[in-house]
């Protein structure tokens, strides 16, 4: 049976032009005289119609005459090797392209796979397809009902090979039971109220509103309008005295305070002080292995472990046992991540017990004594903010006015006199 144009749906054709190319294809592909060779089959239990029929769909068990169970209705099949040889000889292509085409055929619905619904490619030996009706074209777009689903649930659940996929499977009470579990959960979780949120928000702009140069600006000066560095030398990663805001910055968060390099060498000292210098070390040497070169990875592992992880090590760091085993494991086949696990356990426990200490230690206060505060530095950003200037006078002024002022000067200053 020869199909016709689809019939019009919720778009266009002319909206979309490859679709209307590929129905004009399967509607020559259907064509009784010079089409593809279409024959008569018969299908167990249910029929399929609108296919066309080669060798192959016998093996799944289609014949000219089937057991009693088969039905009287006739159904139009196909080969996929017929497919592919109707298009060669058509439009004077490659199997290869017409691999492809015919491909993109099945991919958009325009033919049916009868041995595997699932694989959407084009198999150029005996299996079998059918031509899908007109009104399932992809161009139509008509939107997919309830009662049209049931009646597919149905017929597939009938098949004796058509076993329903989860979410297409008749829910029953457990399931229900889950989901209002989970969304009694979801409703039940503790959240963070607006006002809090406001709160913290408005506690967060303070603190680093004098940190932000767009917003309060640089001392001594802006370094992008001026023509002075005095701001990237006293912010320097080693300086003598650090500024009032650098230091300040420390006290935001631990992270803060590790990726300051001056920052990191007074609580360095401050560990060294309380005998824990070895906790920062070790997770210096972990960064140091993860930003590291690739050929470098093995020997800083092992340096690593030999160092803080082995037993007896000379500057050996507490890890929990977990931590350790799985530590250990990772080290069979060492990589730049493989001491993560630990790392985070050191950075915590200097972030819960060193961190708070160091922030309330005379240390700190005298740090944040000693700190400097740049003088501002007053500068005139745009040029028509500057006074005017007096033009130079042309040399050949000044050498006309030069014999007036030597014959004036004499009696001026006699006059004075």
């Amino acid at each position: 049976m020869a199909a016709g144009p689809a019939p019009p749906g919720g778009c266009p054709s002319a909206q979309r032009p490859h679709l209307s190319k590929m129905e004009r294809v399967v509607v020559s592909m259907q064509d009784p005289d010079q089409g593809v060779k279409m024959r008569s089959q018969r299908l167990l239990i249910t029929v399929i119609p609108h296919a066309v029929a080669g060798e192959g769909p016998r093996r799944l068990g289609w014949g000219a005459s089937g057991p009693a169970l088969a039905s009287p209705h006739p159904s139009l099949c196909c080969a996929g090797s017929d497919i592919v040889e109707w298009l060669i000889q058509k439009y004077c292509i490659s199997e290869e392209e017409a691999l492809h085409l015919g491909t993109l055929l099945v991919r958009h619905g325009y033919l049916y796979p009868l041995r595997d619904p699932l694989s959407l490619l084009l198999q150029p030996d005996d299996t079998p397809y059918r031509f899908q009706t007109p009104y399932f074209w992809t161009s139509t777009q008509w939107p997919a009902a309830e009662l049209d689903y049931a009646i597919y649930l149905a017929k597939k659940n009938i098949r004796k090979q058509g076993a329903l996929v989860d979410h297409e499977k008749t829910k029953n009470m457990d399931f229900y039971r889950r989901e209002i579990e989970y969304c009694r959960k979801a409703l039940g979780r503790t959240r963070v109220k607006s006002s809090v949120c406001l709160e913290a928000y408005l506690k967060f702009s303070s603190q680093h509103g004098p940190h932000d140069p767009i917003m309060s600006g640089c001392l001594p000066s802006n370094p992008w309008i001026a023509d002075s560095d005095t701001y990237w030398v006293v912010n320097a990663p080693s300086v003598a005295a650090p500024t009032k805001l650098r230091v300040d910055r420390w006290g935001f968060s631990f992270r803060e305070l590790l990726e300051d390099p001056m920052g990191r060498a007074h609580f360095m000292e401050f560990l060294r002080k309380e005998f824990s210098a070895e906790n920062l070390s070790f997770w210096e040497a972990c960064e140091e292995l993860r930003h590291g070169g690739q050929a470098q990875v093995p020997a800083l592992v092992d340096a690593v472990y030999e160092q803080f992880l082995a037993p007896g090590a000379a500057r050996w760091v507490n890890i929990d046992s977990h931590t350790m085993e799985r530590t250990l494991e990772g080290l069979r086949r060492p990589h730049r991540y493989v001491l993560d696990d630990a790392q985070l356990h050191i950075y915590m426990l200097m972030k819960k017990d060193s961190y708070p200490r160091f922030l309330k230690s005379d240390m700190y206060r005298g740090l944040l004594a000693e700190a400097v505060v740049p003088p501002e530095t007053k500068w005139r950003v745009f040029p028509f903010m500057r006074k005017p200037r007096r033009s130079s006078p042309s040399p050949a002024l000044l050498a006309s006015m030069e014999p007036a002022a030597a014959a004036g000067g004499p009696r001026g200053g006699d006059g004075e006199a």
